[in-house]
């Protein structure tokens, strides 16, 4: 984890990477032989005045099974977003 602060906000980095077999199924199967996996989750707010303020939440993993393997996150689906708002 890193984390980094502006005068006007702040950026978050969080992530892991290992090397090990992608494992599927109930029984636990080896799908996938030994290779690189890892994630990363990347987060900024930032105060662009008074009244406005933009961000950023990124997710990114190497395959798949990473998260659930790895209990980071049971979620089938990363989703991403940038915004703006006031």
């Amino acid at each position: 984890e890193l984390r980094h602060h502006f005068d006007n906000g702040r950026i978050l980095f969080q992530g892991s990477l290992n090397r090990s077999a992608i494992r599927a199924g109930d029984d636990n199967n080896v799908i996938e032989p030994e290779q690189t996996r890892g994630h990363f989750v990347l987060t900024g707010d930032f105060d662009l005045d008074r009244e406005w303020s933009t961000g950023f939440d990124l997710r990114r993993t190497l395959d798949d099974f990473y998260l659930r393997d790895f209990d980071f996150d049971t979620n089938a689906i990363l989703r991403n977003r940038v915004y703006v708002q006031r």
